[in-house]
């Protein structure tokens, strides 16, 4: 998708900017400090920036004009999920991330990363003060950690508590939050925000189920819950799709959906 790749070299520039004057800060702590914002600045611009770029997106879609603002969220939010799959790749035993060694593989230390993945953390709070949007991020990336326990702990098996993990594990803050934060930014009415929240939400359930089908490192690992491994999916497919048009046909006349219509597009034939 064109957008979300010209959005993503928008995203790249602001954090190399952002991460830049913080070597010489990190340095005065120790020699550590540097070397941890290479290997964040590495990971972060291996992603497809699909958060960040959302937030840019909705942001122009509903005419805001605090675009500053709102590449400081998007670069938060690319942080923060750096610092959630370097904890991710600890807790799957997962060494190989995006092509390169995780992080805990290039520090020989797991304890290593997870301090890695705390820094990326609390530079996404910097960014995200006096935005007007950290409260919402903070319930949400809240939700993420409780249902990243449930996925720890193997225990959603029926077809309820798998979507119900696609929901608050990934579609809420990878589609749900980044789309709000936008439309927040852009002083949309809570109408839009709310149509924005919902339709993020089928997105990305959608994008979730796509990743099942392409047997993704990690998502299949043994003992790993999916809807494509365990149950057959088409029907779920369809009711999401469904959703996500009815919703785009709801913001149809007071909104150019268009690139929405291509970002539905995306989740569902997206490749790794």
């Amino acid at each position: 998708m064109d957008k979300l790749l010209q959005y993503k070299k928008e995203v790249d520039a602001f954090l190399a900017g952002f991460l830049s004057p913080k070597h010489k800060d990190f340095a005065r702590v120790n020699p550590w400090g540097p070397d941890a914002l290479e290997k964040i600045s590495g990971v972060v611009s291996g992603g497809k920036t699909i958060r960040g770029s959302l937030v840019l997106l909705t942001h122009d879609l509903l005419g805001g004009n605090v675009k500053n603002d709102a590449l400081r969220v998007a670069a938060a939010y690319e942080l923060i999920q750096t610092g959630l799959v370097v904890h991710d790749d600890i807790m799957d035993h997962d060494d190989m991330r995006r092509g390169h060694p995780a992080m805990h593989v290039q520090y020989k230390s797991e304890a290593m990363a997870m301090c890695v993945g705390d820094i990326c953390f609390f530079l996404a709070q910097e960014l995200l003060s006096d935005t007007g949007v950290a409260k919402i991020s903070a319930v949400i990336f809240q939700e993420v950690g409780v249902a990243q326990m449930e996925d720890v702990a193997g225990s959603a098996s029926a077809r309820e508590r798998i979507l119900s993990l696609y929901k608050y594990k990934t579609a809420r803050y990878s589609f749900s939050l980044p789309m709000m934060a936008g439309a927040t930014l852009a002083r949309a009415d809570k109408k839009t925000i709310d149509l924005m929240e919902q339709l993020g939400e089928s997105m990305g359930i959608l994008f979730q189920m796509q990743n099942d089908t392409l047997n993704i490192p990690g998502d299949t690992r043994e003992g790993k819950k999916t809807l494509v491994r365990y149950y057959p999916a088409d029907g779920d497919l369809k009711k999401y799709h469904t959703q996500a048009v009815r919703l785009l046909n709801t913001m149809r006349s007071h909104i150019d959906i268009s690139c929405l219509e291509e970002l539905l597009t995306f989740v569902m034939t997206h490749k790794r």
